[in-house]
């Protein structure tokens, strides 16, 4: 992957390659500094080629691939990368493409999702919010709802009974219109 293109993409790579000694990510075609390749992996990356797949694509392309089959699941895999490389605008399409398929699914099999977020993420992470409110609005109406929750961790139930009484009296229909027409409030700023 050019450098360039790497570096414009992520904060991350950006300070990383500050480093007098930023040699994890060996450089291809003769060693020039000019290409990056992945082929010592650091282990958190190793298990997420797919996602580094899709960002590179996201990269050379500016979207995600269309052909791509995806599940919250591996979508929140995506975000959850994107925040560690300090990717606003790939955090972002992600974002998006989460809200996209949740809705157009109209599915609400998350747990590993929330699972993956929540211990992967910091405190005031855009994708917790949305969890938790998916969660809120789902479960406002549901008088054993700390009993549906209690697989899941305490952070992520505090988070949910927190926003419950925003969403207590609201329509599936309100709840799509917030997500794809609403302002983009899961945005990284």
């Amino acid at each position: 992957m050019p450098k360039g293109l790497l570096l414009q993409g992520s904060g991350y790579f950006v300070e990383y390659f500050k480093k007098p000694n930023s040699r994890l990510y060996n450089y291809s075609h003769h060693n020039t500094a000019t290409e990056v390749r992945f082929d010592k992996y650091p282990n958190a990356i190793a298990d997420n080629i797919d996602v580094i797949a899709a960002f590179s694509q996201w990269l050379y392309t500016g979207r995600l691939d269309p052909k791509l089959t995806l599940r919250c699941t591996s979508i929140s895999r995506m975000y959850i990368f994107a925040e560690k490389i300090v990717s606003r605008k790939f955090a972002n399409v992600v974002m998006d493409k989460f809200i996209e398929t949740h809705c157009s699914l109209k599915m609400f099999e998350l747990d590993e999702a929330v699972v993956n977020v929540y211990a992967r993420t910091k405190v005031g992470s855009p994708m917790r919010a949305l969890l938790a409110d998916m969660y809120a609005y789902h479960k406002s109406k549901d008088a054993g709802v700390i009993e549906a929750l209690k697989h899941l961790s305490k952070e992520f139930v505090d988070d949910v009974l927190a926003r419950m009484s925003k969403w207590r009296h609201s329509s599936a229909g309100d709840w799509r219109n917030h997500l794809l027409h609403g302002e983009p409030k899961y945005h990284r700023g």
